[in-house]
C-alpha cells in the first residue's frame, strides 16, 4: 500500500475511533479568524476528534504565528494552502 494511503486510512481510522460508534463529531465553540485582503477566514474545530491538533493551530493563532502568512492556493470551498506558520518549512524527523 503506497505511504499517502496508508497514511489516509490511519487518518480515517483514528477520527473513527475518538467519537463513539455513529455519533457526529462536535464542533467546539472556539474560533481562530484569519484577516485577509479577500475576507476572513473563520476556522472552526473538532476538538473530540483531534484535541491535539485543535490546541497546536489555536496555540499558534494566539503567538501570531500566522500574522503575515500568505497563502499559495486558494480553490473556493475546498481547500487554502499556506506555507508553515513559522514562514519556513518544518521537519519533524
Amino acid at each position: 500500500m503506497p505511504a499517502a494511503r496508508l497514511a489516509l486510512a490511519l487518518c480515517f481510522a483514528a477520527c473513527a475511533a475518538a467519537r463513539p460508534l455513529g455519533g457526529a463529531p462536535v464542533l467546539s465553540d472556539e474560533r481562530l479568524v484569519l484577516q485577509t485582503t479577500h475576507g476572513d477566514i473563520e476556522l472552526a474545530f473538532y476538538t473530540d476528534v483531534a484535541p491535539v491538533t485543535a490546541a497546536h493551530i489555536l496555540e499558534l493563532g494566539r503567538l501570531g504565528a500566522y500574522n503575515t502568512n500568505h497563502f499559495f492556493r486558494v480553490d473556493r470551498g475546498f481547500v487554502a494552502q499556506a506555507r508553515s506558520a513559522w514562514g519556513a518549512p518544518v521537519s519533524r524527523t
